[in-house]
Formats: structure tokens, sequence, C-alpha cells
């Protein structure tokens, strides 16, 4: 996700009128430390009320909207409303490019219906986490209402259409918005955009799948741009029939065409170039700003080589506030499974703070975790509290480092030389624009 954040927010690129102007919700992204206090009071209901140095506050509750986890702000006193970011003055992201999980617009609507029905007829200012206010009651009822009506209009009629057999991309092609709508600042794609929107609800409730078999089994991007290359007669006709779509001012076929090129072969300079020229056309051409950026960064790649990833989204203080589970789930997805298949592996965690003990095993390549006792010991016990179990993640699975941290490390340490061995992270630096 942090190295398609890279593209999305455009943090690699100059701030010019030929690179990075914006990236539609806000300008760009910190590429300085990321830091994170965790809350001790959580909120869990609307409605629920505090006081904090004697402003008065109250809450409702939108989870599923623009994350799984959201709540919109009302403060009486100043009869304003913090929006979060269920009503922006853009078209958020049904699915942000970058990659999350697909977000629910019916839940959104219905959080902003439950929004006006609470504070509507009080409110005198609306403004939102990245976004200016909306002052005076009747403005800010037009601007929720638009709001609110543009994710109810995208996800119902996508799904009407969808019930008439179309798939996604035909929806995002043919789908227009009613007047109303379309003319309202708040509702243009500055940041998410109408058309991948359309096919983020497709996704959300159809899959990845259009139903169509030949797209069932596809050949991955390399063996499929090797046979068109071979269908075109050679890599030179594909990149002379790319530059002739691009002549015609078609980028999009242009895109299709030289991608295939590049993907072929890599090293070509003229698939490279050619193909650059035409990312840095539609990036030109693109009201969204992440639009732009994803074209402009895949352009910059293309011509000077891979940037990797510019910001970061974790740090020490963000991982030591990681749950256990949270924890747990971090090194489970960097096992390397096949690796993992052929190794035993069993350890206890206790989490004094939490007077839990999880137990550690692999099983079948996947390393799984429970709370339920165990009738057999573990040959090594690590035991801390759970911000000091973070340094597992932080530091990795190493003994010395562990105690270092306040871990007591108890039993057979090579338990943790197993882990350590199949542990595979991430690349920030995966290609994209290239194989």
């Amino acid at each position: 996700m942090s190295r398609r954040a890279a593209y999305m927010y455009g943090a690699a690129l100059q701030q010019n009128a030929r690179a990075q102007v914006g990236a539609g919700l806000g300008q760009t992204v910190s590429t300085g430390e990321v830091t994170l206090i965790a809350p001790n009071d959580i909120v869990k209901a609307t409605g629920e009320k505090r006081s904090i140095d004697g402003v008065e506050m109250v809450f409702q509750m939108a989870p599923n909207t623009e994350a799984p986890a959201e709540m919109l702000i009302y403060f009486p006193q100043h009869q304003a409303l913090c929006a979060a970011e269920d009503a922006t003055h853009t078209f958020h992201n049904v699915l942000t490019l970058r990659g999350a999980v697909v977000r629910d617009p019916h839940a959104w609507a219905m959080a902003l219906t439950e929004t006006i029905d609470m504070f509507g007829s009080d409110v005198k200012v609306v403004f939102a986490s990245h976004h200016w206010p909306t002052w005076g009651n009747d403005e800010v009822g037009k601007f929720l209402t638009v709001q609110r009506d543009l994710y109810a209009y995208v996800h119902d009629q996508t799904l009407r259409l969808i019930n008439q057999g179309y798939n996604g991309p035909e929806i995002a092609e043919m789908m227009t918005l009613p007047p109303s709508l379309d003319q309202s600042w708040s509702a243009r794609g500055y940041y998410g955009s109408l058309n991948h929107n359309i096919k983020a609800v497709y996704q959300r409730y159809s899959g990845w799948f259009d139903g169509n078999p030949a797209h069932l089994w596809e050949h991955v991007p390399v063996a499929r741009a090797q046979r068109y290359a071979e269908l075109a007669g050679g890599i030179q006709n594909l990149i002379v029939k790319g530059r002739q779509a691009f002549d015609a001012g078609d980028f999009r076929w242009a895109a299709e065409l030289l991608n295939h090129a590049v993907f072929a072969d890599s090293t070509n300079t003229l698939a490279r170039s050619t193909l650059a020229d035409t990312y840095e056309q539609l990036g030109y051409g693109s009201e969204n700003g992440t639009w732009r950026n994803f074209f402009i960064s895949g352009c910059t790649e293309l011509r000077h080589g891979n940037f990797g990833t510019p910001t970061q989204s974790a740090s020490a203080d963000v991982i030591g506030q990681l749950t256990p589970e949270m924890l747990l789930d971090s090194i489970a997805i960097q096992i390397n499974g096949l690796e993992a298949a052929q190794r035993s592996l069993c350890i206890n965690m206790v989490v004094t703070d939490m007077s839990l003990t999880y137990h550690l095993w692999l099983s079948n390549g996947a390393l799984i975790y429970s709370t339920a006792p165990r009738e057999t010991s573990a040959p090594l016990t690590l035991t801390g509290t759970s911000r000091q179990l973070t340094a597992i993640a932080i530091y990795g699975p190493n003994a010395a480092a562990l105690s270092k941290a306040g871990i007591t490390v108890e039993g057979d340490q090579s338990q943790l030389d197993t882990l350590a061995s199949l542990l595979d992270p991430g690349d920030p630096s995966f290609n994209i624009v290239t194989p």
C-alpha cells in the first residue's frame, strides 16, 4: 500500500505545473516521521458525549463508511460539525487507488442521512478533516444533501446496471450523474472519481471476475505482453501502432499497446519513452488529482528509474501501539509459507498487562495463534507488556534485542532463529510500470 501511495500522492514528484499539483483531497502526504498516541477513552456509540477543557462534543458513529472506524463530531456550543471524511469538497474514494478494502457507499449515504437528522436543524458550520468549512445552515444542508445523494446514487445505479448484465468498466463508461450532482463542486472527482468508484461498487458486490470465461484464467502481464508482441509481428510494430494511437490522441489505446511493449521487453528504450510520453498526456488531461499523480509517477519511473517509497507509513511509535493480535497478524503475513510448511515452531507469548497468553505455532505453512489453554508447554516463552512485545516487529525475533527491550526470553532460543529464517518482508521498491 505504501509503495502505491507514493504513486497516488505524487510524493516523489516535483511540485510544479508539469508534475505534482495536488492530490485532490489535499496537497500531498508528509515524508516525515509518522507517530501515534493511542487513545485511552474509547467512544463506542452514537450520541455519546464528552467535555474536554470545557468544549462539549456529541459523537455520531459512522463505521464502514470512508473507513472501517469513522465518527463525526458535533460541537453544540459552536453549532459546528466535524464531518471527518464523510462529507468533503470532492467525491471521496469508494476504493482508494493505493489499495484497501472496498468501502460501503450505501452505509456512507445512510450515515449522512443520520447526520442530517441529528444535527441538520441546528448546525451552522461544517468542516472536514482535510477541508474548509461551509457556513450557514441552508448552505450546510445543501452540502450534506449533495454528498449523501452522491454516494447513494452511485451505489444504487451501479447495482441497477449490474442487474442488467453490464460489467464494471462498461458501467463506468456509461453512467452519468444528474446535473444537480454533476454541477456541484463537492461532487467532482478530484480525489475519488466517478469512473473508479463505480468499478469499486462493482468489485464490492461482484468481485474481480466479470463472468466471462475468457477472463477467468488469463496469462500474467509478461506472458500476455509477449504474445501480443508476437501477434503484432514484433515489438517494433507494437510501438509503431502505439505511436500512431498517441498521434491520433487516443492515449488510452496507446497506453495499452505500449504497456504490452514494455512488459515484453522492459529494456526497449523507445517503448519506455513513448509510454512515458503517453502517461504524461493522460496525466495532464486528468481532472482527478490521484489519477494525474499515478500517470506522472509512472512516466517518471519509466524515464528515470524506480523511486521506491519516499513516504513512511509506520514507525516505532506506531508499531508500539499495536495490539497483540495486530502484532501477530503482521508477523503471519511475512511468513514464507512453503518454507514454513517444512518446519516446526511453538512459542508462548505472555502479555502481562492484559493477563493473556498467546500460543503460536506453525500449521501447514501458516502461523496460527490462540489464547485457549494448551495441554503441552511450548519450548520458548516470551513475557512482557503489550508495548514491550511489539519489539518483535521493530527489531525482529532476536533474543538479545528482545531482552534489551524488556522482554523475558525463557527456553529454546532456536525457536526465534527459526521464526527469523522464515520471515519474508515486503519490498518497498517493487516495480509497477515495468515487470
